[in-house]
């Protein structure tokens, strides 16, 4: 596009705008549809020719460049969304003769599995992680901790750094977890307690003896209020960091999103396998899209996983989805 007002033709006959009236067109859209005003500045929109972009272009604009390092579905499809709002706006008013994004050829199908080829993860279920497990030696038991509740379950970093001591209930064997007390295994309680013991804080009468945080004791950081919130701060820090030296040293990237992921997968797996269900079944559970025979299920296994709060089937499909995609445990 040239920067001078004026409009010119591609080789294909089809019209180019210049830079002002392309980012006129951007004003005025994002003045009518003012949610979409934060995703839209951004300087990629303002400098690329969408117009004139072919599906292979668009792909690598939108997942390359738009989306990143993203690995989340839901982010590259929320993002298309907006072009396609934007390339239907221009179309009403003639500026383009047609949406590229209502075409086959620009299928939503096309753009995930694009971004699913260029995403370099796969699960990670219990054999690995206890490989991985035996393998630590630095900081033995808090990577233990966060290695099997990750994977157990607890969904976020964030997550983690809130729990308390008494949220754990060793002769239940639960932990409260955003409200809802749900199942851990053995190995999690001992790694839990040998946390504590390594770090000074006992247990008594099956839970934790003090209000102290699951991870680090309050007290250490300083007291209540703004120096709680700095704690929380402070050791998610630290979390980071501890799964960063796990990753680097066992060779096995591993990420709360990763493990959180992938333990769900293997529960469901073994679910499937236990209901005489085979892998094309798994499978369909998590294809994106509204395939109703299947599209129950991801909720009845969630809520029996005990996922808490409201579960939305096709963002957590959305977030599996590329796992079983590049599961290699078939």
């Amino acid at each position: 596009m040239n920067g001078k007002g004026e409009s010119e033709m591609d080789a294909s006959g089809r019209r180019r705008y210049s830079v002002l009236e392309y980012r006129e067109f951007l004003n005025q859209f994002t003045q009518e549809y003012p949610n979409y005003r934060k995703n839209i500045y951004r300087p990629l929109f303002w400098e690329e020719d969408l117009f004139t972009m072919n599906v292979e272009d668009m792909k690598s604009f939108l997942i390359d460049k738009v989306c990143a390092n993203s690995r989340s579905l839901k982010y590259m499809q929320d993002n298309r969304i907006i072009l396609s709002k934007f390339f239907g706006w221009c179309e009403s008013r003639d500026i383009i003769p047609f949406n590229v994004f209502e075409s086959q050829e620009y299928a939503l199908g096309i753009f995930q599995e694009y971004m699913i080829e260029r995403m370099d993860t796969v699960p990670i279920y219990g054999e690995e992680v206890e490989r991985v497990i035996s393998g630590i030696h630095t900081d033995r038991e808090l990577s233990e901790v966060l290695i099997r509740g990750f994977f157990e379950g607890i969904e976020s970093i964030a997550d983690f750094v809130r729990l308390r001591g008494h949220d754990v209930d060793f002769e239940e064997e639960t932990l409260l977890y955003r409200g809802v007390r749900r199942k851990m295994s053995p190995e999690f309680l001992r790694a839990v307690r040998a946390y504590w013991e390594a770090s000074g804080t006992e247990a008594q009468d099956g839970k934790a003896r003090t209000h102290d945080y699951l991870l680090r004791a309050l007290s250490r950081s300083g007291g209540e209020g703004k120096d709680e919130e700095q704690y929380r701060r402070n050791q998610a820090k630290n979390v980071r960091r501890c799964m960063s030296r796990i990753s680097v040293k066992s060779a096995c990237e591993l990420t709360p999103e990763r493990l959180y992921v992938s333990g769900f997968l293997e529960f469901v797996k073994k679910k499937c396998r236990e209901e005489g269900r085979d892998h094309v079944f798994f499978v369909h559970i998590f294809r994106c899209g509204y395939e109703t025979k299947y599209h129950k299920f991801i909720e009845i296994y969630a809520k029996e996983y005990g996922m808490p709060g409201k579960i939305y089937p096709e963002k957590l499909r959305l977030r599996c989805y590329p796992y079983v995609v590049k599961d290699k445990g078939y």
